[in-house]
């Protein structure tokens, strides 16, 4: 008895898997520049098609301009470019690559308030 109530517990899993659907596709948003240095996270946001398919991901890049945590978060490293892989662990062919860029700040923010150029123009510090 014990023996088929697991074989049948098995036969349920696989099941489960094949109802839960095959991946068709797969939609990315993530944004082309980040800035070096920037306290403000920004993320890879994958979509498997269609919406019953595990959300599964793996991130692969180079690693020198940006870095991907396992949640998407991505991490600037230094100013360039890399390239980023987006694979669904089911269905792989449906992968994604991406490109971002890591720019170097534009403005910085200091202890100050804000001062004037030597042309009288408004400088914010």
């Amino acid at each position: 008895l014990e023996a088929t109530r697991a074989e049948m517990e098995l036969a349920i899993a696989r099941a489960e898997q094949v109802v839960q659907g095959v991946p068709n596709g797969l939609k990315v948003e993530a944004p082309e520049t980040v800035t070096l240095g920037n306290p403000a996270r920004q993320y890879i946001k994958p979509r498997v098609k269609p919406d019953g398919c595990a959300q599964n991901v793996i991130y692969q890049t180079d690693g020198q301009s940006v870095e991907i945590e396992p949640n998407g978060e991505i991490q600037a490293r230094e100013v360039g470019s890399s390239r980023v892989h987006i694979i669904p662990t089911q269905g792989t062919r449906y992968y994604k690559t991406i490109q971002i860029e890591v720019v170097p700040p534009r403005m910085r923010l200091t202890s100050g308030g804000m001062r004037l150029d030597k042309e009288g123009n408004i400088r914010l510090t």
